[in-house]
């Protein structure tokens, strides 16, 4: 009998100890990488936005017409004061590459594409790069200022560090 009561005692310790205890919690955090392939010939233009953890693509015009212009995200992606901003760009042709604050983003547009930015560059596979000085909404615009190509955007990219 004592044997019986020996083997219960040992299930039920073993029961209360894979219920309750022992048990330990690993918590793994994923950063984003922030690559930017270049693509093959027949690649899709994507338009994409990463900010420190989400990553959102946004599929957008296909070809820059000729002095017209393509901005995003949309809607803007609110940035604190002291965080990078990176724009990273691969385009069958030359574009001019703006980081633009909300203020000068639509002084920008008001005025016949003149005015003031926070960052340019001129490329059609390169990137620039941003500390940002004051709190805002920063918006990437890419200029095709051709008279009369289009170019094709193989892949554009905000990235916020």
């Amino acid at each position: 009998m004592k044997k019986i009561y020996s083997i219960i005692a040992i299930i039920l310790v073993i029961i209360t100890i894979s219920v309750c205890g022992c048990s330990s919690t690993t918590t793994i955090i994923q950063q984003p990488t922030n690559s930017v392939n270049v693509p093959s010939s027949n690649s899709s233009p994507i338009y994409s936005q990463q900010a420190v953890i989400t990553t959102i693509t946004e599929p957008s015009n296909q070809v820059i017409n000729a002095q017209s212009f393509e901005q995003f995200p949309s809607m803007g992606l609110y940035v604190q004061a002291g965080r990078t901003l990176t724009l990273s760009v691969s385009a069958d042709g030359e574009l001019d590459c703006f980081i633009f604050t909300a203020n000068q983003f639509s002084n920008w547009e008001n005025s016949g594409y003149s005015g003031t930015y926070t960052k340019y560059g001129l490329f059609s596979i390169g990137g620039i790069q941003v500390t940002v000085q004051n709190s805002d909404t920063y918006y990437a615009v890419l200029f095709n200022n051709a008279p009369v190509n289009t170019v094709e955007v193989y892949k554009a990219t905000l990235a916020e560090k």
